[in-house]
């Protein structure tokens, strides 16, 4: 059992990220606790290892050693080193045997901070570069400190027997603000760890409580399942937007465009190829202003995590297009198709830890017509502090997510009878790839926001009534300049704020168009004992309406049941359209802007 402690265990590891975990590469690791900080333009992190002085170790300079050979880059590689300083320094290394031991490597060695000795010798090349020889100091009789050695390096420490020198644990805090940790010099930092400076005044007592946690590390590793969620949250508290990645999309594309041929009917001639069966197309747009950080605990000896956190900050907005164009009787559905993905900077520690994000956006369209159509759509969201805590234990998750001013424009053939369900996705998603500990444990979190719009139409033929209000502008919806201003409507605003309805061609039956947003994550794989597959966070979801209105001897009826398209998906022949490719008979039912703050949720 841990022995009482000054200061609260939390508080420990609080101060065990902020006082103790900056490298120091002046100080060797020669007494079972080092360190490393991770620091660019883009992230910064600390890794902390503790365990007995047999099991770790150091080949860096500070610790007398000059590496001869080493690859910069490798992950697993033979080295050739030798002791030039201190004997007794040096000799430490040996003090469990040395292979299996876990050393610290200089910065110019290796791709990782940490290495596993698999196996240790007198290497044949005892040739010693002139410069390292006038600073070597006069060897005693000890082979393994007067030789040149020969190492293998890894980081397969699974290999590592833990009966061999007891286990190794491991603390790692880190996120993708920039500077607060120091730089890998000799130099201490001014600002150290995540959470900001130190006062003097505690820096003795911390000073202690890391030492009691040094020497009970075993418990600690099994005991810090609250306090990793409270370093987790200090650490959100801690980003500023000023730190965090911005992500700009603005990507359209087609998900399905297919012609056929149609034969001579009536008065209209034959068309070859030139008829439009359907055509999905979206415009995803998006603003994000991303952040992220990561806690994690457990041991690199034998290798196992038994506590992780992970949280996502998310600021923007969503300005997605779904148009619809239609002549022919079809049944269409895209798949879900990647549009766009871009990278976003990491968090790496090699071989114990990396974290790699992306924002990628998929799209999907699904549609059953019977009937010529046109429609565009705006899929439009605010977003503003969401907060994402992965898995749903480590913390809070939520945000505001509110509909913005949404574009709508649908034209069909009147005095006709149609019926058909549209419905389309824009899926922005924030993606972490994990990979913990030379690959033992990956999974990828992924935080989708699935922004969808549903249209269901069912109109008859022969309307003998019709609803007519002013007279539709003949302007291109405004959705299409990009240039709708919020000001010009009010929350008292009808639907027909912004713009004017015209059905003065004949409908009878109903339309109902809506939108929604489900804004979920969760995993793709297990990770250690601490996530799955079926672990997931929901931080919104909600659909919208935007317009349901029946008209002529429809007008009576009730509300329209919105059937989910797949429910009514079934695979039809494609077939031409009575009256060909001649879309200039289509009417509009709506040509709208929908001010946000008149949008009502379902």
């Amino acid at each position: 059992m841990l022995q009482p402690l000054v200061l609260s265990l939390a508080t420990t590891l609080f101060l065990l990220g902020s006082v103790r975990a900056t490298n120091d590469w002046s100080v060797p690791c020669l007494s079972g606790r080092c360190s490393y900080d991770l620091k660019n333009n883009t992230a910064s992190g600390s890794l902390f290892i503790s365990g007995s002085s047999k099991a770790i170790s150091d080949i860096t300079t500070a610790a007398g050693w000059a590496i001869l050979d080493c690859n910069a880059t490798a992950m697993n590689q033979d080295i050739r080193a030798v002791c030039t300083g201190n004997t007794t320094a040096c000799s430490q290394l040996y003090s469990g045997g040395a292979a299996g031991t876990i050393v610290r490597l200089p910065e110019n060695c290796g791709k990782m901070p940490f290495a596993r000795i698999a196996k240790e010798w007198k290497h044949q090349n005892q040739t010693i570069p002139s410069q390292i020889k006038e600073k070597m100091q006069k060897r005693d009789d000890d082979p393994n400190v007067s030789t040149v050695r020969g190492m293998s390096l890894d980081t397969n420490f699974a290999a590592v027997d833990p009966s061999q020198n007891g286990n190794v644990s491991l603390f790692i805090q880190g996120s993708n603000a920039d500077g607060a940790n120091g730089d890998f010099t000799v130099t201490p930092p001014d600002r150290r760890g995540f959470f900001g400076d130190i006062a003097d005044d505690v820096e003795d007592a911390a000073g202690d409580a890391v030492d009691a946690v040094g020497d009970a590390a075993g418990n600690v590793a099994n005991d810090v399942s609250g306090l990793v969620d409270d370093a987790l949250n200090d650490l959100y508290f801690n980003v500023s937007k000023s730190d965090s990645q911005t992500v700009d999309v603005d990507q359209p594309f087609t998900l399905f465009d297919q012609s056929i041929d149609c034969p001579a009917s009536g008065d209209l001639p034959a068309l070859k190829g030139e008829v439009k069966v359907g055509k999905i197309a979206v415009d995803a747009k998006a603003h994000a202003v991303i952040g992220y950080g990561v806690i994690a605990a457990g041991t690199i000896v034998p290798p196992q995590l038994s506590n992780f956190g992970l949280f996502a900050t998310l600021d923007g907005s969503l300005n997605g297009v779904l148009t619809v164009n239609a002549s022919a009787t079809a049944t269409l559905d895209s798949g879900k198709i990647q549009v766009f993905q871009v990278g976003i900077p990491g968090l790496d520690f090699p071989g114990v830890l990396s974290i790699g994000p992306s924002f990628v956006v998929n799209a999907q369209g699904i549609a059953t017509l019977d009937t010529e159509l046109n429609m565009a759509v705006d899929l439009a969201y605010n977003i503003n502090g969401a907060k994402l805590f992965f898995p749903p234990d480590t913390g809070s998750s939520g945000g505001d997510f509110v509909p913005a001013s949404t574009g709508l424009s649908l034209a069909a053939t009147p005095n006709a009878a149609a019926s058909g369900s549209v419905e389309a996705h824009i899926i922005p998603t924030i993606e972490f790839g994990i990979n913990a500990l030379d690959g033992l444990a990956q999974a990828n979190i992924n935080l989708d926001l699935d922004s969808s719009a549903k249209l269901t139409l069912s109109l008859d033929a022969g309307a003998t009534a019709s609803e007519s209000t002013s007279t539709a502008s003949t302007d291109p919806p405004s959705y299409y300049m990009n240039s709708y201003d919020d000001s010009s409507s009010s929350s008292s605003d009808s639907y027909y704020a912004s713009r004017s309805t015209s059905t003065s061609d004949s409908f009878s039956g109903c339309v109902d168009v809506s939108t929604g947003l489900a804004v979920n994550a969760g995993a793709d794989g297990s990770f250690f004992d601490l996530f799955d597959k079926s672990t997931s966070v929901s931080l919104f979801q909600k659909n919208f309406d935007l317009f349901n209105k029946c008209f002529g001897s429809g007008s009576s009826k009730k509300r329209m049941y919105r059937r989910h398209p797949r429910d009514i998906l079934a695979k039809r022949a494609l077939t031409c359209s009575a009256s060909g490719a001649d879309t200039t008979s289509l009417s509009s039912i709506v040509d709208d802007v929908i001010s946000g703050d008149s949008i009502t949720a379902e």
